[in-house]
């Protein structure tokens, strides 16, 4: 029950950092997004404390390891060519 009333809860602030938004419309840009990353920032905190939030950055965690494994397996893989090919043209 606490983890439905936290979801509800980062939903409304993420919510509310989009109004303060639209409210703040006669004040510097700078303002009005920064009232936004902080919605989303606290919305997120809040979002994290909860079963799903775990899971859920978890999960977004593990992906960015995985994407950032493949490209430096790329890389190398890459490197390994060239080295060969600067290594076969020396002979």
């Amino acid at each position: 029950m606490t983890d439905k009333l936290k979801i509800v809860f980062s939903f409304l602030l993420f919510v509310a950092g989009i109004v303060g938004f639209y409210l703040l419309s006669d004040q510097a840009l700078v303002l009005r997004i920064l009232v936004i990353l902080v919605g989303l920032g606290l919305a997120s905190i809040v979002f994290w404390k909860t079963a799903l939030g775990q899971k859920t950055f978890g999960f977004i965690n593990e992906s960015i390891v995985e994407y950032v494994r493949q490209k430096v397996e790329a890389t190398n893989h890459h490197i390994a060519l060239l080295m060969k090919k600067l290594y076969n043209n020396k002979k």
